[in-house]
């Protein structure tokens, strides 16, 4: 879960890239993309989770 955060922060911190007229579009491009990459593989690791967490809940509806 702390990745996930860090990279929250690397994301602000690309947007604070954008800002600055001496860093070249291209550099802003490749890390977000680089970036984007990381937090694609971070929330597919979530699916699971989220999915087993759906299924618990379905069943405690049935118990009741």
């Amino acid at each position: 879960m702390q990745e996930l955060f860090n990279l929250v922060g690397q994301y602000r911190q690309v947007y604070e890239m954008l800002t600055d007229p001496e860093i070249d579009e291209e550099v802003v491009n490749d890390t977000l993309e680089a970036l984007m990459g990381e937090i694609e593989v971070h929330a597919a690791g979530f699916v699971p989770v989220l999915e087993r967490i759906d299924m618990e809940i379905e069943a405690c509806k049935k118990h009741k």
